[in-house]
């Protein structure tokens, strides 16, 4: 059983630039620090041992168990320090801490610049909690600095601010409400027989499209967001892709706007992107569904800091699976092999990703692109990747492989390989009691036309009959399509 250690964990999901920071400020003071000693030997251990790291650490004289706890809270601490910057949320927080320590201090003129910097952010990126914090926080400082013509000006204004603030938390809270009410609606009228959810979904996306025009709300783009990412929801589950399309890019591009606005907008990004990817794929917009794949790429390639690598590496490989998807149907082969080497790359630098069975998806889409390009020997190695993980795979993916292994063999007259593979495929239909038209088809052909005099013979008739399974191709569940390209070349 794999032992967790949660300082283990904390070190390995920093990011390169991260460690170098650490590792940078702490020894900015002289000295030798027993807890960064603490740090390189758990850095060196890819995954924890408790064992291993009680050997590693027994000939140190220091108390390892206070050290442990001392690195923790030291890591905790850069990290806030860190990504202090990394959005707005981070800077107004960092700005009520410094506040509390300014203001003890009798700092009165600084306390007063963070404030209206404060403010200033809080307006910007929607804020409203925050804002009034820092309004109360200007209240006590104008108090404090005697200044009873301007306090008195401040106190005038006071009241409609707070009106002001109050209206903007009562919009986004009834906003994160009733979308959240809506999804719920539109995921329960999903089932036909729900009348009364249909109903109320209704209701609620009325009631969303009219608080989407209310006058406040211009500018609000966080606001705006939530509803239109509910308005999508609802569109998706009521059957029109063509509307939630259009309400999903409406958000994308809010999403855009609102840039490093906190921590959620990478998440969210990313989100409405494979969304978008999805909901052009259904629509049959092959350029768009490139475009935003593309975007996606270029996405991952700059998350925020805190983002674990892995997570990047997983998405990177549902991204060249769909973009491999659209690559085929476009007939785009040569952008086509360019993402399967890359991806072939990606999988040589992280070979943990091959703990995940999402990523073995992918070998289909590699082996396909092998296949379109003749590469022989990867084609096999991909295809037999799938075949050897029967227990973990969907059965589409292992009889698919199959008839592309069948197919590699017979056209480098490896007749005996050929045979053994129909054998299996043959004895997998027959267990699962598969029922496809085309695959049980292409076996009898494939095993007729073996025994037969000659190659040339063998190849000739399987030109001469794969015609007739044409007819079945838009009725399977199988892909079958490459198998006209490898045709073409017997």
């Amino acid at each position: 059983m794999l032992v967790q250690d949660e300082l283990h964990d904390l070190i390995h999901a920093l990011t390169p630039n991260e460690k170098r920071a650490f590792r940078m400020q702490s020894k900015q003071t002289p000295g030798e620090k027993n807890y960064l000693r603490l740090y390189e030997v758990l850095d060196a251990m890819p995954e924890f041992s408790a064992e291993l790291f009680r050997k590693k650490t027994e000939k140190f004289s220091f108390n390892v168990a206070y050290e442990k706890h001392y690195l923790q809270t030291q890591l905790l601490r850069f990290l806030r320090v860190f990504h202090s910057q990394v959005s707005p949320q981070m800077e107004v927080i960092d700005i009520l801490k410094t506040l509390n320590i300014l203001v003890s201090r009798e700092q009165f003129n600084l306390c007063m610049t963070l404030v209206n910097k404060g403010r200033k952010l809080c307006d910007k990126f929607e804020l409203w909690h925050y804002h009034l914090e820092l309004l109360a926080y200007e209240n006590r400082l104008r108090q404090l600095q005697n200044d009873n013509k301007e306090y008195t000006r401040f106190i005038d204004q006071l009241p409609a601010i707070k009106k002001n603030l109050l209206e903007q938390i009562s919009l986004y809270n009834k906003a994160v409400v009733q979308s959240s009410r809506m999804r719920h609606y539109a995921k329960t009228s999903a089932s036909p027989e729900n009348r009364a959810a249909a109903k109320r979904l209704a209701a609620e996306t009325r009631a969303l499209k009219t608080l989407l025009k209310d006058r406040l709300l211009a500018g609000k783009f966080r606001t705006q967001s939530i509803i239109l990412g509910a308005l999508t929801t609802a569109s998706y589950y009521s059957g029109s892709v063509e509307e939630a399309y259009a309400y999903c890019k409406k958000r994308y591009a809010l999403c855009r706007k609102l840039a490093h606005f906190s921590e959620e907008v990478p998440t969210l990004y990313g989100g409405l992107l494979a969304e978008l990817v999805q909901y052009a794929s259904a629509l049959g917009k092959r350029e768009e569904c490139l475009r935003f794949l593309n975007e996606q790429k270029a996405f991952l390639g700059s998350l925020p800091v805190f983002y674990k690598q892995l997570v990047k590496r997983q998405e990177a490989a549902f991204i060249f699976f769909n973009e491999a998807n659209i690559l085929i149907e476009l007939r785009r082969f040569d952008k086509l092999l360019a993402a399967a080497l890359q991806f072939e790359t990606l999988l040589r630098e992280n070979p943990e990703l091959l703990k995940y069975r999402s990523v073995y998806y992918n070998y289909l889409q590699l082996g396909r692109t092998y296949f379109i390009h003749g590469r022989h020997r990867d084609t096999l190695r991909c295809f037999l990747n799938i075949i050897h993980r029967r227990d973990w795979l969907p059965l589409g993916y292992i009889l698919t492989s199959h008839v592309f292994v069948i197919a590699m063999h017979f056209e480098r007259e490896n007749l005996e390989q050929a045979e053994s593979f129909i054998g299996q495929a043959e004895a997998i239909i027959a267990e699962e009691k598969v029922d496809d038209p085309v695959l049980p088809r292409f076996l009898r052909l494939m095993r007729e036309s073996m025994q037969l005099s000659s190659f040339s013979a063998a190849k000739k008739n399987v030109r001469a009959k794969m015609d007739e399974l044409r007819q079945h191709i838009t009725r399977t569940n199988f892909e079958y399509h490459d198998l006209w390209i490898w045709l073409g070349r017997l």
